[in-house]
């Protein structure tokens, strides 16, 4: 069976990366030919650059927040440069579609596979996707199977349109299933759409540290960094009280800083593009590895503290959504390692990874068994009415029968068609409703003479 895979847009951030590369690699090992949808991130236009701007200026000078409204944008050709490794892993791990270029490129996609999946990231969260309703399936035709693996909405709520809510609760009603990545995006899903669905595991956590060390490519490492005793510090927004709470424990602990943080361009500038190229993948992932305690803001920086059993604090990201970490750390009971402003933290604080392993294997499972029942075994939406029609049709067919030579095959054409459909194989199905047909139409005809 082919798989294709709608998630965010293909842009430099690690956690969006791995998580790409992790659900491919899951739905390989389950024996899928496996594809994600090659959409780019499009260019900052001068319209979101003044909105950017005038959003600022009221952030900075209103809300005393610490922020730059005077920042510099990267053109193609220094984006390019920021992003070398970034493409390097991708073009090395992932495969990909033909580039999308428009609507009518994922139209012509929506036809060539057999299985969708849209997921996971933050692929429902419409401050980053504006035209959200494409991640709802809208180019798919009804009949194609399509679910939602650990999709987020990013917040506890959406920003949708009442139009937008409209849209994308019919599109939901052509999924086969919807799992979610927040506990929030349960209720969300629920409130909104009317649609049940399920938490699953982060793509990212259904492997171990064993597949994610498989892909360090040691030419790819920065030779410069440290491999003891050392504070990792992954920060996608760093702030002054972040970085004093961070040097205060480093101070006591007697440990080296690692920032694995890119500067940032906007503020840096062009002069100091090379200063702002992506670490590798495999940096990355050998700083997490090594590192002695780590120090981050992001929901998958989180997520390979916890993959490579790392004693790990968490600064609350309310900006990005609070949601999306604190629906972690309270799925494997580690809410302590949350950091809220002003807040305290106890520089002691041990994880138990025995009992957050066997609460990751019990999840691990279930997610699993959702990716695998989904395409497998649950029925398509409207299928189920065709089942519906199509045993009532039998059922009569028995009643109106004249001799046990049409009944018992009638019997067993019900229970071998509905085993197939089960299964999820449609097609072979109706081949074998069609077979019984011509059989029983011989029959028929035999018995008339």
């Amino acid at each position: 069976m082919k798989i294709c895979i709608l998630t965010y847009p293909l842009h430099s951030n690690f956690g969006y990366l791995m998580q790409a590369y992790a659900l491919q690699r899951v739905l390989m090992y389950m024996g899928y030919e496996v594809c994600t949808i090659d959409i780019r991130k499009n260019t900052i236009s001068f319209l979101s650059r003044i909105k950017y701007f005038l959003f600022s200026v009221v952030k900075k000078y209103v809300l005393n927040k610490d922020i730059d409204p005077f920042r510099h944008w990267p053109n193609q050709r220094e984006q390019m440069i920021m992003d070398l490794h970034t493409w390097d892993f991708i073009r090395n791990h992932l495969c990909l579609t033909k580039r999308v270029y428009s609507y009518r490129d994922l139209k012509i996609i929506g036809e060539q596979y057999d299985f969708y999946i849209v997921g996971s990231d933050q692929v429902w969260r419409k401050d980053y996707i504006p035209d959200v309703k494409l991640y709802y399936f809208d180019f798919l035709p009804v009949y194609k199977p399509r679910i939602s693996y650990a999709a987020s909405f990013g917040k506890s709520e959406i920003n949708y349109s009442d139009i937008e809510v409209k849209r994308c609760a019919k599109l939901l009603t052509l999924f086969r299933a919807v799992s979610v990545r927040e506990k929030e995006g349960v209720m969300l899903c629920n409130k909104y759409f009317n649609r049940k669905s399920v938490q699953v595991l982060d793509p990212t956590l259904l492997l171990d540290k064993l597949d994610y060390d498989k892909i360090i490519d040691k030419n790819e490492i920065d030779s410069r960094i440290p491999t003891s005793n050392y504070v990792l510090v992954y920060l996608l927004d760093p702030n002054n009280y972040k970085l004093k709470v961070i040097n205060d424990f480093v101070k006591e602990r007697g440990l080296d800083i690692y920032s694995v943080t890119v500067p940032d361009y906007g503020v840096r500038g062009r002069c100091n593009i090379r200063d702002c190229i992506f670490p590798s993948i495999s940096t990355w992932l050998t700083l997490f590895k090594h590192a002695d305690y780590i120090f981050t803001d992001s929901f998958h920086g989180s997520v390979f503290s916890i993959i490579y059993q790392k004693n790990f604090y968490v600064f609350d990201n309310k900006d990005r959504g609070s949601s999306r970490i604190t629906s972690l750390l309270t799925m494997f009971a580690l809410d302590e390692h949350l950091i809220s402003d002003k807040y305290r933290i106890d520089k002691n604080l041990v994880v138990d990874y025995c009992k957050v392993n066997n609460i990751m294997q019990d999840k691990k499972k279930c997610s699993l068994l959702f990716i695998q029942n989904s395409i497998d075994g649950i029925l398509p939406c409207y299928s189920k009415y065709l089942i519906f029609i199509y045993i009532v049709g039998m059922v009569l067919n028995i009643a109106l029968a004249k001799s046990l030579m049409l009944i018992i095959p009638t019997i067993f054409e019900i229970l071998v068609v509905l085993l197939f459909v089960l299964k999820g194989n449609l097609k072979k199905a109706v081949f074998l409703h069609l077979v019984f047909m011509v059989l029983c139409f011989d029959v028929t005809t035999g018995l008339g003479n």
